[in-house]
């Protein structure tokens, strides 16, 4: 991990042995610069986390700190444009499933295409994401075979 980027998590308030966790975890650390990592703290930020709920989320996923862009704007595309999230049920969804963001959004559409092509309105997948977040991670083709046989 580069310096600036050690210092800048260490000062916002990672302690060293999550600065530890998330280079043996995310190989990609390394690799990215500060702009990225602090754009993608902001991003969280503006979901209405807290220092706390992005540090927690971030040591359940790393991969956080460097996501880009387009994969963002995609998911967010998704959950504002398609599903209607408010900011108050997309920070819950972050909070509750920190991969949301470092999924496939191709497979989340796919996943929606298949629930609305299945009877459900987007109302009501909405509903299930914010029931069952791991479900907006899930790959398409574990899905059918997930919920075979189980109300979701």
């Amino acid at each position: 991990m580069k310096s600036d980027v050690y210092y800048y998590l260490l000062d916002y308030g990672f302690d060293n042995d999550e600065i530890d966790k998330i280079e043996d975890v995310s190989d990609d650390i390394f690799f990215t610069n500060l702009l990225e990592v602090r754009k993608n703290i902001k991003f969280l930020e503006e979901k209405g986390l807290d220092v706390n709920e992005v540090i927690d989320a971030i040591n359940y996923n790393p991969y956080l700190l460097t996501e880009k862009n387009n994969r963002l704007e995609a998911f967010d595309d998704i959950f504002y444009n398609t599903l209607l999230f408010n900011t108050d049920e997309l920070k819950k969804l972050i909070i509750d499933n920190p991969d949301i963001y470092t999924a496939s959004p191709i497979e989340l559409k796919k996943i929606i295409k298949y629930m609305n092509d299945n009877g459900m309105s987007y109302k009501d997948i909405k509903n299930v994401f914010i029931k069952t977040p791991k479900v907006v991670s899930y790959d398409y083709d574990e899905y059918p075979e997930l919920v075979k046989d189980k109300e979701v």
